[in-house]
């Protein structure tokens, strides 16, 4: 199948207010250049081209710097591309064709340069991923199609005594007429859309995730009428003049019809025509009587009889040529109507978290704080770019004597969609109503783009963002979640009442010391539900409480009554933590929370505790007091001596 996914040098139309529909900014950031030329100045010839009329400073470092990405696709894009197409030739005259430089032409005997070209198709967008492009079409698609093609006339022959009898031979071609009979628009081979127009725009729907060849066909007719007339020669003399006279007038000329052909006959006199390629024309019999006296005729002055060429006949037959040509190219169908699913987790009435999923990757989601006056967006990976169609930018127009060549800038544009080198990332008016976004789902591989396309693309392995999930607050529920598409005009909404609900319980966690030997400690957990009093449902996805102190911690398992006990080796403070599973953002979950609580064994509650200090007190003391001692004995010792 044809292609339109090319890339090249962007330079707008001549600069005015507006340009092909869009006004001179939005023009300026519209394409991707080839190379971008960081030492440009105003006086590049590219730049000049570029912004004619203009010295806007912007341009130029539009111009310097690289290529324009988008968060979302531009639409000023398709209007652009619409405009250029209305911008192309009606219709030519039937002996000229015009085609793009690109195009695949087609000949026949009498028909040259027929084709029909793939001028674009919107909405769409061509998703790079990976090594891979794929031209994503919207639900209702557009393609628009330019066919055009000449009729090239055989030269006119003159052949002298063909045969006995026969002084000469002409044939002569006229064209009747040469029209296309319509175009036809296929998906897969099925036919979908047609017109009568040579330039036409033609619907067609493809259902999303599916692929499909899209075709276009033209078919070219001509028609031709050969002309093949005979003379004869005959003696000009007064008795043969009137011998031929009266038989004219006597009606002995005859007349032949034959399928697909006429045949004249009769003894009409016309000049000889000396001129090789041109038409037999009795309207032209002053302007070649001299010739003919010249070249076939004796004076009449030397009493010998003259000769003179006489049409004996004339035979006109209509000759048709048909000629049919395609283009295609291949997409596939892109709706996130159906794509996307969501759900809320939710307390008491009151929205705390948030998961939404599409099947198919989108450019970014929508939501509104209550008190903002503007929505929030998060934005996912996903950035575009637009690049003109090269194909379009030289127009040939060939004649039967010469090829005109026309560079155009007024071509098709085609967004691109390529994953970024930019994670996640939260667009806030006002409150934020969104906050600790993940993306969630496989990784992806960098995209290939094409050459001097210059923008900021993921050069590592990168996660999809094709599910979230995020805490959210405070959020205007009568604001939708919306959610825009990678192709033009592909949006869809999410009531929040369409979403699945998930219900976030308290725990009632308690813990205690139900028993104490020595340095052991045993403890009793307890969890259950916070709203109903039972204990946590089995499909809870977490039943255990870890249990820390100091530096460590356990985990204990809960029975079906919400029950576990542990013994510990060590006396103090005791906390109990229930930590729920990570809620897997569907809806008709009962999701729990982080809960905590303490116990504490103090040693000075019991004998064997009090006993345990003491002795650990005396181990401490015992050392301090024999030093106490010692430095007594020293003192009355050094006494003693004073005194002796």
């Amino acid at each position: 199948m044809g292609s339109l996914i090319t890339v090249g040098v962007a330079t707008p139309a001549h600069t005015t207010a507006q340009v092909n529909g869009i006004s001179h900014n939005e023009s300026l950031s519209l394409f991707s250049r080839d190379v971008d030329d960081p030492s440009a100045t105003t006086e590049t010839p590219a730049y000049e081209s570029l912004v004619r009329n203009s010295s806007t400073e912007s341009a130029l470092e539009y111009y310097r710097d690289g290529d324009i990405e988008y968060a979302a696709p531009p639409e000023r894009a398709e209007t652009w591309t619409e405009n250029a197409f209305q911008s192309l030739p009606e219709s030519t005259p039937a002996t000229e064709s015009t085609y793009p430089e690109g195009a695949e032409l087609k000949n026949g005997s009498f028909i040259q340069e027929a084709h029909v070209t793939v001028f674009s198709v919107s909405p769409s967008t061509v998703l790079h991923r990976g090594d891979e492009q794929v031209r994503l079409v919207g639900e209702d698609a557009t393609l628009a199609a330019y066919a055009d093609a000449r009729v090239d006339l055989p030269e006119s022959e003159v052949v002298e005594n063909p045969e006995p009898g026969i002084a000469k031979r002409t044939t002569n071609w006229t064209l009747t007429g040469l029209e296309v009979t319509g175009l036809t628009l296929r998906v897969d081979g099925e036919t979908v859309g047609s017109s009568e127009q040579s330039k036409a725009k033609l619907d067609f729907q493809v259902a999303h995730r599916e692929q499909a060849d899209v075709t276009v066909h033209a078919t070219f007719r001509a028609n031709l009428t050969k002309t093949i007339t005979e003379w004869e020669e005959v003696e000009d003399d007064s008795d043969q003049t009137s011998s031929d006279e009266s038989e004219a007038d006597s009606g002995s000329g005859e007349t032949i019809r034959e399928p697909g052909e006429t045949r004249r006959g009769g003894y009409t006199q016309f000049p000889v025509i000396g001129i090789p390629g041109r038409p037999s024309d009795p309207d032209r019999s002053g302007e070649q009587e001299t010739e003919e006296e010249t070249g076939h005729e004796t004076s009449s002055e030397s009493g010998e009889s003259s000769e003179t060429l006489v049409q004996s006949g004339t035979i006109e037959k209509v000759v048709s040529e048909t000629v049919s040509v395609e283009d295609g190219i291949s997409v596939e169908g892109y709706d996130i109507s159906d794509s996307l699913d969501g759900a809320v987790l939710q307390r008491n009435g009151e929205l705390r978290r948030l998961s939404l999923e599409s099947t198919t990757p989108v450019a970014k989601y929508s939501v509104k704080a209550s008190t903002a006056a503007r929505p929030s967006t998060v934005q996912t990976r996903w950035r575009f770019f637009t690049a003109r169609n090269t194909t379009w930018e030289t127009l040939k127009t060939a004649t039967p004597s010469d090829t005109e060549t026309t560079s155009r800038t007024t071509v098709p544009v085609t967004v691109h969609a390529f994953p970024s080198n930019n994670s996640l990332y939260t667009r806030t008016y006002g409150v934020q109503p969104v906050t600790n976004v993940q993306p969630l789902y496989e990784f992806g591989q960098p995209a290939t783009l094409p050459e001097h396309v210059n923008v900021d693309a993921a050069t590592q392995p990168y996660k999809s963002h094709q599910r979230i999930k995020a805490d959210v607050h405070r959020l205007d529920r009568t604001y939708p979640v919306r959610v825009q598409g990678l192709v033009s005009g592909q949006t869809a909404t999410l009531q929040w009442s369409e979403l699945s609900e998930s219900e976030l319980r308290p725990v009632d966690l308690s813990l205690s010391v139900i028993k104490k030997s020595g340095q052991q400690t045993t403890l009793r957990a307890t969890a259950l539900d916070g709203v109903t009093g039972e204990p946590l449902p089995e499909e809870a996805s977490v039943r255990t409480v870890t249990i820390a102190y100091g530096s460590q911690h356990k985990h204990v398992e809960l029975n079906e009554d919400g029950v576990g006990t542990v013994a510990i080796d060590y006396s103090g403070v005791f906390e109990a933590r229930y930590t729920p599973g990570v809620w897997a953002g569907t809806g008709g979950e009962i999701v729990y929370e982080h809960t905590r609580a303490t116990a504490r064994r103090t040693p000075m509650k019991d004998v064997g505790g009090i006993l345990g200090e003491a002795i650990r007190a005396a181990a401490w003391i015992a050392p301090l007091y024999f030093v106490y001692r010692l430095s007594q004995l020293a003192g009355q010792l050094i006494t003693l001596e004073d005194l002796t």
